[in-house]
């Protein structure tokens, strides 16, 4: 039986994003019954990619700036929303730092917000907002659940005073929420409406109007986090249709191409993260890895014999592909895998996901007894969104249960 699971990430994800993915994954097998240790193995903070100097080599470009949102940005902000409504809250917490002792009516105005944001449940403005839209009950039950919660008492620690990204965050976090449970279907029963999303003018009505009720945004005020932090999410994710600024769009890609030269280049610091997140666990231990995260986990497991894992799960995987063009690190084209590679692999692959790849028709199993295995999901998603699409899958968490 499996005790312990390390999850490692792809390119391009740095511990912001991290945190949500894992979040699902760790939901999932939860769900499932795992009650073992789960390990984050966060690499890309410490050995992603990098501009040393700030872009220079780039003709043309003005350096590393957080670009306007636009649709695309809101689009993918309201996408991490979806997945965590407490998301910005707990950005605000952990990427603060430490503050200085606040004058006694900042420190009021901080102690007061929870209950605040729970009164704006009477607020006649926030009301005709949401009506139409979401059951009284629902907001009052939303604006309760964001007041009590640990992200946002940590947001208020980590804060300033109230500001305008203080209160942008708490709103969105309300309306996240109550638009997440909105959608669950054990919750139509209580009158919560119907389950499809928010369209999007009336939700963000209904964010502007709770930010009114907490206090407005103050004049001249360039604090939302979208301007702050999603730098260039907007051209990632808006690439395929190549009209972007040349700033911006060095600005979202260069994290993700830059990792996978940075690993064919050299990539033994991130296998020797990995490997030391598997010493740390008890084992028996299994291994989920996304992308170039498959890859290092891969060559790492080529490269050194790591008994304790059992159980290696590739998730939208190119080692297939580097395989068969020779491009392995640690095997040569037509090796076979080692004796001491782990017993059991799954590799996880989606045809609309353009990179991920078969293992089993190229890969021999090390030994008898041994298995590498495909399981082929569909989300039903668009490249590239279908890279990152893996984590909603009920068959690929009901594949992997019993391997556990």
């Amino acid at each position: 039986m499996i005790q312990s699971i390390v999850f490692v990430h792809g390119t391009g994800v740095r511990s912001w994003s991290y945190r949500v993915t894992a979040d699902k994954v760790q939901a999932a097998l939860r769900a499932r019954g795992f009650k073992g240790h789960f390990e984050p193995c966060v690499w890309g903070d410490k050995h992603g990619a990098g501009l040393s100097h700030q872009g220079r080599s780039i003709p043309q470009f003005s350096g590393l700036q957080a670009a306007p949102p636009d649709a695309r940005a809101w689009q993918a902000l309201w996408s991490l929303l979806a997945a965590d409504p407490y998301f910005e809250l707990r950005e605000g917490a952990g990427g603060a730092p430490a503050r200085t002792q606040l004058p006694p009516a900042a420190q009021q105005a901080l102690q007061n917000f929870p209950a605040l944001l729970r009164s704006l449940a009477s607020d006649a403005v926030v009301l005709a907002k949401s009506r139409g839209l979401l059951a009284p009950e629902l907001l009052a039950e939303a604006l309760d659940a964001v007041a009590a919660s640990d992200p946002l008492a940590g947001a208020l620690k980590a804060s300033p005073g109230v500001n305008t990204g203080l209160r942008q965050a708490a709103a969105r976090a309300v309306v996240a929420q109550a638009q997440q449970w909105r959608a669950d279907p054990s919750r139509q029963q209580a009158g919560s409406g119907d389950s499809a999303p928010l369209p999007q003018a009336q939700r963000d009505e209904l964010v502007s109007a709770l930010v009114d009720g907490l206090g407005g945004v103050e004049m001249g005020a360039v604090a939302d986090w979208v301007k702050k932090r999603l730098v260039g999410l907007g051209a990632r994710w808006a690439t395929d249709l190549a009209q972007r600024h040349r700033d911006v769009l060095y600005n979202g890609a260069y994290p993700a191409a830059g990792d996978i030269l940075l690993y064919q280049k050299d990539g033994s610091a991130i296998r020797d993260e990995i490997a030391q997140h598997v010493a740390a666990c008890a084992g028996p231990v299994a291994i989920i890895a996304h992308s170039l995260g498959g890859i290092a986990c891969v060559d790492l497991l080529v490269e050194h014999a790591l008994p304790a894992v059992q159980l290696l799960v590739t998730v939208g995987s190119q080692a297939p592909l580097l395989y068969e063009m020779g491009a392995l690190r640690h095997l040569a084209l037509n090796q076979p895998l080692p004796t001491y590679f782990v017993p059991t692999w799954l590799n996880v692959f989606d045809p609309d996901d353009l990179l991920s790849y078969q293992a089993a028709p190229v890969f021999t199993p090390p030994t008898p007894g041994a298995t590498v295995r495909d399981l082929q999901v569909q989300s039903g998603q668009p490249f590239p969104m279908s890279h990152s699409a893996y984590w909603e899958s009920d068959l690929l968490w009901n594949t992997v249960a019993p391997l556990l």
